[in-house]
């Protein structure tokens, strides 16, 4: 602020500090503290160096905004002429510093009509005679006409809905111990959404007495079993029915019209819960967008967005619940938004709340006022996990606001500076890796497993593969955007290679092997690719993507006029799966990893159709891609080489075409020894939709199979599937509608013949 040179008259400056009625309170230690606060731009996210009393640092607030009112009007009697200008420029100063009111559980902005109420000074002092004058008349009408309303909303339909007994859905004590512990040692640690320590003495008053125990912990405790049901090792898939179950049942609870009476933590946990689970059990696809929507309206409704300090009745476990259910809600926001590749809803400007305390749950218990002594970020608690993700939460943010920008191409020179933004906080993982090391066993193989490693990485990570993707497909024809070309192609084959170990009660963690196909017990990061939606299949299908387009890419890229020489047989691709010998392609060693990866990911999407996805079209198109840059790779090697190449087998899955000789003979019809690439295509998506129907088949029990000789796939809607006993059938015949694999600008695997895209919609 620009100072006059007048001189201030005494006696006016001394009415005027006279005026201010400063508030108990030492403030030489807040001043001190709020000194050593981050710059406005990177407080939103790190932990705040301390937490003081909330009805402290409310005084310290008012106590600057009364000095900083004091300097306007001295600066006004200076320089009328500059304070007047000034005073309509901090106008937003006399505001409180909520800009909101609160009433009962909900929170209202500035624009809303409640905020007038307090200024009804007669009325307030009326309310607060009856409330200490119970036999009044006034409250004994107020009591009647209350009852009488209730009566009246229980005869309406919408409020005669009964909802399941959802205690009678809880299984045996052993059962939901087995669910309960596999739930708390996956995703809590990433999704804060509940306190341990309130949450088992609950459950432990719950076997105690069910009878007893509230409606809303029964159904947290099914969505908590239903989330664990997907890591359960079952070969039956009960668990995981069962799971199903028990979120079809709840979301009972939510459809209900009576949202006023969900405006509660509870209430919110549950939600959380839902769509937590949904993702887990892949229900509702990039739909749960809608879903995250809603949560986010809700957690607002009751005041989630700001900060608890700005409520100085919240005491220390209420406010870190807050913050802790906030966070994750956010985390879910961007999360589906990239799933969906819809906007996430919310701005960094819409809320105001800090982040979590780095506190272990023991640390608070139910009703805690006073924040216990803070624990420093080198100190791995329960916490960690969601502080460290959620401090990339801004850049991640900008760089899906980039992406999503219908109105301007963004500059690359930005998308540089925020990659390398978003690869510096990945970098720093590395100090919560480090803090994680220093906990005693078996705590750090259940507190910070592979699992939570993997999780943290790829909910970070796969925003860096969706920022370059688009830039690495226009690198083919534009050497500028090569660089996005190599982080693309890097991203997706780490996110391929993530290690997966399983904890082990007994001992030590067990190792297992990143193939599906071992006897061991699938990891519990193996078992979300398998089985669960969201993350876990969108960032899949993105890295498949980029890595088949580089693989493409390259094979195209490779001079026609160079002397392509002849490959020894550990270059031979693919390898031999089954005791049927089959014909290998010769491979180039520089793309034999990728070939590799490739195949990794037809496998992914054959397994996830075992574990219960029913949307064959995933694994017809991967596999149809895959006999693409075969077919390539053999047309290649026969432009470039006089030996004799054999003929590739358009089927390298482990369960081999029953009749090899027959598509080989199709395949090469033309007599040319290369084949049609298209033809290939073709033959291969035949090979692959019978492969998935036997695989579907195997999982009905109990509904009959078509006749022999009758279409095995129909949707009824005049689409023409195979013939006489066969999936599809000539390639010519072929007519398939497609769904959306992805959410990326158009993705050329330069296939022929307009069928395969010929009509994307859902089957």
């Amino acid at each position: 602020m620009t100072r006059g040179t007048n001189s201030l008259n005494p006696q006016v400056a001394a009415t005027l500090v006279s005026d201010i009625r400063y508030p108990t309170v030492n403030v030489s230690n807040e001043v001190a503290q709020l000194n050593d606060y981050p710059a406005p731009e990177q407080q939103v996210f790190p932990p705040p160096a301390s937490r003081s009393n909330p009805q402290e640092q409310q005084n310290v607030q008012e106590l600057k905004d009364r000095v900083r009112q004091l300097e306007t009007m001295v600066s006004c009697i200076i320089n009328p002429d500059q304070g007047s200008a000034e005073s309509n420029s901090d106008a937003t100063n006399v505001f409180p510093r909520l800009k909101g009111s609160t009433h009962k559980a909900r929170f209202f902005t500035m624009s809303h009509w409640m905020n007038t109420k307090k200024e009804f000074d007669q009325i307030h002092a009326l309310k607060k005679t009856s409330k200490h004058d119970q036999s009044s008349e006034l409250s004994d009408a107020l009591k009647k006409c209350k009852d009488l309303a209730r009566a009246i909303k229980a005869q309406r339909p919408t409020q005669s809905y009964t909802l399941p007994d959802f205690k009678a859905e809880v299984p045996s004590r052993e059962t939901a111990d087995l669910l309960v512990q596999l739930y708390f040692r996956s995703f809590e640690s990433t999704h804060r959404i509940l306190h341990r320590r309130s949450f088992f003495q609950e459950y432990e008053q719950y076997w105690s007495d069910p009878t007893a125990a509230s409606t809303i912990f029964a159904i947290k405790l099914l969505l908590v079993m239903a989330i664990g049901s997907i890591f359960a090792s079952d070969e039956t898939n009960n668990m995981r029915t069962l799971g199903l179950q028990w979120i079809n049942t709840t979301q009972s609870y939510l459809s209900t019209p009576n949202e006023k009476s969900r405006l509660n933590l509870s209430s919110i946990e549950i939600q959380t819960l839902l769509i937590l689970a949904r993702q887990t059990h892949s229900i509702g696809g990039d739909l749960l967008w809608i879903s995250v929507g809603s949560l986010i309206r809700t957690g607002m409704s009751i005041g989630l967005h700001r900060d608890p300090s700005n409520f100085p009745k919240i005491g220390a476990y209420q406010a870190e619940m807050r913050r802790r259910l906030w966070t994750t809600i956010l985390e879910m926001a961007i999360q589906a938004s990239l799933d969906c590749g819809m906007p996430p809803l919310i701005t960094l400007d819409d809320f105001d709340t800090e982040a979590p305390s780095n506190y272990d749950d023991a640390d608070l218990e139910e009703g805690t006022k006073n924040y216990p002594p803070k624990k420093p970020e080198s100190v791995f608690t329960d916490t960690s996990i969601q502080i460290t993700l959620l401090r990339s939460l801004r850049t991640r943010m900008k760089i899906f606001k980039l992406i999503n920008d219908f109105r301007s191409s963004p500059a690359y020179e930005k998308v540089l500076s925020l990659s390398t933004e978003l690869t510096s906080h990945i970098s720093s993982h590395a100090q919560l890796y480090r803090s994680a090391s220093s906990l005693p066993f078996p705590s750090s193989e259940t507190r910070f497993s592979t699992t939570h490693k993997n999780l943290l990485d790829l909910l970070t990570r796969r925003f860096l593969l969706a920022f370059h993707l688009p830039f690495a497909v226009l690198a083919k024809t534009d050497p500028r955007f090569y660089f996005s070309r190599k982080i693309a192609l890097d991203t997706s084959l780490l996110i391929f290679s993530y290690p997966e170990t399983q904890p082990n009660p007994q001992s030590s963690s067990t190792t297992v092997p990143s193939s599906t196909t071992t006897s061991s017990p699938p990891s519990d990061f193996t078992r979300m690719k398998l089985i669960s939606g969201g993350p876990f299949r969108e960032a899949y299908s993105r890295a498949s993507s980029a890595i088949s387009l580089e693989l493409i890419a390259q094979i195209n890229e490779d001079s026609s006029s160079s002397t392509f020489p002849s490959f020894p047989s550990s270059s031979s691709y693919p390898p031999s799966t089954s005791s049927t010998s089959h014909p290998t392609i010769p491979i180039p060693p520089s793309r034999t990893a990728l070939h590799t990866a490739l195949s990794t990911v037809v496998l992914l999407s054959r397994d996830r159709l075992s574990h219960g996805e029913t949307n064959v079209k995933g694994f017809l198109f991967w596999n149809m891609v895959q006999a693409q840059t075969l077919s390539m790779e053999l047309e290649k090697t026969q432009t470039l080489s006089l030996a004799p190449i054999p003929t590739p087998n358009p089927n390298p899955n482990p369960n081999p075409n029953p009749n090899p000789g027959q598509e080989n003979s199709n395949y090469n019809r033309n007599g040319n020894g290369n084949g049609n690439i298209s033809e290939a295509i073709a033959l291969r998506a035949k090979s692959a939709a019978e492969e998935a129907y036997t695989i579907l088949r195997n999982q009905v029990s109990s509904t009959p199979t078509p006749a022999e000789g009758a279409t095995p796939i129909s949707s009824g809607g005049g689409r023409r599937g195979g013939g006489g006993g066969s999936l599809i059938g000539s390639p010519g015949d072929m007519n398939v509608d497609w769904d959306v694999l992805m959410q990326d600008p158009p993705l050329n695997f330069d296939i022929a013949n307009t069928w395969l895209l010929d009509n994307w919609e859902n089957v």
